[in-house]
């Protein structure tokens, strides 16, 4: 269960995730136990060409894809890329599924896919989010200008907004104790990793260890 946290401001604006991966579990038959958990994945993705940066959650080989996508087709801006990805998330289902199923997996364990940016049509930043779990016929889409939190566990409990790092930390740190209660056989935790992107600037900076006490 990854985490992915954004807040966004009109100039500004802050992702948090951590990155701590394991495989899906249809796939455990493949791997042995430390291959299965003790690794770490790249969670956010930065397109400075176009003032954006993607974070992830669930299928790893359609996000990698997406984040393929994203690159050759060379977006103009956040705007231009947004029209493309309902083309490209489409293109990466198919392909990750067809994938799996050369190698005997028939599961699909849903994906999520937040594209965040500076959106010369709105003169703010923003966030997308595209979603769509197992039981879903296509990905769902929907725009935030304010914040994200996944998991969402203010709908369990009164969270404050994460805009500093002690903030994101404190949030996060609750989301992976939620996780490890809740979702015991799901993977989550590793190093909190936060960006934060600005009109030309971007800043990636680890601030936590997750794993410490």
């Amino acid at each position: 269960m990854s985490i992915a946290n954004i807040v966004i401001e009109k100039d500004r604006a802050l992702i948090g995730v951590d990155t701590l991966a394991g495989y899906m579990q249809e796939g455990r038959h493949l791997l042995n136990e430390v291959h299965y958990r003790a690794r770490h994945a790249g969670k956010l993705t930065l397109f400075p060409q176009f003032d954006s940066a993607m974070t992830n959650r669930g299928d790893g080989l359609l996000t990698s894809i997406v984040r393929v996508g994203l690159e050759t087709e060379c977006p103009y801006d956040f705007d231009d890329a947004v029209e493309m990805m309902p083309g490209i998330l489409s293109t990466a289902y198919t392909q990750a599924t067809t994938h799996r199923k050369q190698l005997g997996i028939e599961a699909f364990p849903g994906a999520e896919v937040v594209l965040v940016g500076w959106s010369p049509r709105n003169s703010r930043y923003l966030a997308v989010r595209w979603c769509r779990y197992p039981e879903y016929e296509d990905f769902t889409e929907k725009f935030f200008d304010d914040r994200l939190l996944l998991p969402d566990i203010d709908n369990l409990q009164q969270v404050e907004t994460p805009d500093t790092d002690a903030k994101m930390e404190a949030l996060v740190r609750d989301q992976v104790a939620w996780a490890a209660s809740e979702h015991p056989n799901l993977t989550c935790g590793g190093r909190l990793v936060m960006a934060e992107l600005t009109r030309g600037a971007v800043t990636v900076r680890t601030i936590a260890d997750l794993e410490a006490e």
